[in-house]
């Protein structure tokens, strides 16, 4: 029970990492808007992370049978599955969403039973070579990894994002660990931001309804949306299409998320939206770092989810009650 309570901290902890760089983001762009923002954002992340660590209560029996060889399996894939991703990025220069997505596509095709744990591991492939320069501090953050894939396999389950921030975790410890640094970037403005917002909407959507409504593997609905996003997105826009790609391929790891978590394509272009603000304002920090994408897409589906079953609680338990208590009066009278 520790192990798994750890692995939900862990999960937690790195989550609000990256919400709190958002808002270092938003204050240096929009001070007045913080207040709003953070009360919002933060009572449906908390909320829903609150419901959750609730829910975690594994009984005794499977907690024996914990270190399986499906967890040793699992474990390996994800390392595989970053070294794999690793090595198409850095000896055949492919770009990263497009390695990441082709390792989805592939693990989906020739070994579905370790789809999952390879897409999380082509996460940690995803770093950059500035901050994990070279195949040991690869292995090292797929280690990282592939230990909190294992022990946080009972938290957020259905929650899009959590491959991605397995991953981040252990790129993230790796690159402390060895002393290297996280490259800089800028917050995007003007019709960037626009678009980045509608190919967010647009990846995320399109994931959901593959997965949700064609009934295909979350895996490959990400992956192969990420794969054409690489490839096509670059031509429609010259300058600045790899980055729309990442946006895209960011927001898929959302439209993964189950229909018990996100019920329907509205509230998933909701999500969407929040996941594009969140790597809009977070794009000054931590770049470089594997698992940033699903790390972003994490906090966004959460908050989603939090908010809408607070919004549902407000509404049901205040105005249609009060309005229900009122006919009942008047019926009486």
């Amino acid at each position: 029970m520790i192990l798994f309570k750890t692995g939900f901290l862990i999960l937690d902890f790195f989550t609000i990492i990256i919400l709190a760089v958002f808002f270092i983001g938003l204050t240096s762009q929009f001070s007045s808007l913080l207040a709003i923002a953070l009360i919002l954002i933060l009572a449906g992340f908390f909320y829903e992370t609150r419901k959750d660590w609730s829910k975690l209560n594994i009984k005794e029996t499977e907690f024996r049978a914990y270190f399986s060889i499906e967890d040793f399996n699992n474990f390996i894939a994800v390392v595989f599955g970053g070294l794999a991703t690793f090595a198409l990025t850095q000896t055949l220069g492919f770009s990263a969403v497009l390695a990441s997505g082709l390792i989805g596509v592939i693990a989906y095709m020739l070994v579905p039973k370790y789809e999952v744990p390879a897409f999380c591991g082509s996460f940690v492939g995803m770093a950059s070579y500035s901050l994990l320069p070279g195949y040991r501090y690869l292995i090292l953050a797929g280690l990282i990894s592939g230990i909190v894939y294992v022990i946080g396999k009972y938290s957020f389950k259905g929650f899009g994002g959590k491959l991605g921030t397995t991953a981040f975790i252990g790129t993230v410890l790796a690159a402390v660990f060895t002393g290297q640094s996280f490259s800089g970037g800028y917050i995007p403005g003007g019709n960037m931001v626009y678009l980045l917002i509608i190919y967010s909407v647009i990846g995320a959507v399109l994931t959901y309804i593959l997965h949700i409504r064609f009934k295909l593997s979350a895996v490959f609905s990400s992956g192969i949306i990420g794969v054409l996003a690489a490839l096509i997105l670059p031509i429609f826009h010259p300058a600045n299409g790899a980055t729309l790609a990442v946006m895209a391929y960011c927001a898929t790891f959302a439209g993964m998320s189950s229909k018990d978590r996100i019920s329907n394509e509205f509230i998933m272009a909701i999500g969407a939206i929040l996941t594009a603000l969140i790597f809009i304002f977070t794009s000054p920090y931590l770049n470089g770092a594997g698992g940033k994408l699903g790390t972003i897409a994490f906090a966004s589906v959460i908050t989603i989810k939090g908010l809408a079953i607070l919004l549902n609680k407000i509404v049901y338990s205040g105005i249609f009650k009060e309005k229900y208590q009122l006919s009942e009066s008047n019926q009486s009278s």
